[in-house]
């Protein structure tokens, strides 16, 4: 009997920040996605099963409150990270009353990335 991976997708417009967090996060033992745009990501998520998704706030186009209020109406089970460079109490609110899990604020320590994901999903 084959185990299932635990999929994560990663949305993260700072392409160095994004293959840092999909290497960190592969190195873990997940498997793992990544795209640059709220739109992308919207896609991703209606053809693959995710598990969690970690997203950043502030995104072109489609920002990550709105990627989270379409991700938890298409599946309310996935689980969702947002982080943020522009995180205020307001945001913080907003994003766990749409159904985040977690609320990070950049710059964030992998460390405190890889505490957050192994103590929810591991």
């Amino acid at each position: 009997m084959s185990v299932v991976p635990f999929k994560i997708l990663i949305v993260e417009d700072d392409m160095t920040l994004n293959r840092g967090l999909v290497h960190v996060i592969k190195k873990m033992g997940y498997d793992v996605y990544s795209t640059k745009s709220g739109e992308q990501a919207l896609k991703q998520i209606k053809q693959h099963s995710f598990d969690l998704v970690i997203s950043d706030f502030k995104l072109p186009g489609i920002d990550g409150k709105q990627v989270l209020k379409a991700a938890k109406k298409y599946d309310a089970g996935i689980m969702f990270i947002m982080i943020t460079a522009y995180g205020t109490v307001d945001t913080a609110v907003s994003a766990m009353k749409e159904g985040a899990e977690d609320y990070i604020l950049k710059p964030f320590d992998m460390e405190e990335l890889k505490v957050v994901v192994k103590r929810r999903w591991r």
